[in-house]
């Protein structure tokens, strides 16, 4: 899937609108973005939260606690949370792709 496509999926699956957050109504410019970054960080912490408890319960000898088919889960969650944030500054996928390459120096 191309970085575009994936940022467009993310904001129709997910809009951060007054009817879906009460405490959004009212909110423009920098103050609705500050709400909108706010929430996406929260669930970008939530999976965060969900990698980090199975790692807990491993580090604490439960035997068979690495679920595989979660830690996806929580990654690909990851992954659009991060393509939300970047959809609300206002990054399109060949802006992304740039930054990318060079924070890791790939060319």
């Amino acid at each position: 899937m191309q970085l575009a496509k994936a940022i467009q999926l993310v904001r129709k699956a997910a809009p951060l609108d007054a009817q879906n957050y009460p405490k959004r109504a009212g909110l423009e410019g920098d103050d609705a973005l500050a709400f909108d970054l706010t929430h996406s960080i929260r669930h970008l912490l939530r999976n965060i939260g969900v990698i980090e408890a199975m790692l807990e319960r491993i580090d604490h000898g439960e035997i068979g606690a690495l679920n595989k088919l979660e830690l996806r889960r929580a990654a690909a969650k990851l992954l659009g949370g991060t393509l939300g944030v970047c959809n609300l500054l206002e990054m399109s996928g060949r802006d992304l792709e740039f930054i990318l390459q060079m924070e890791f120096k790939v060319r």
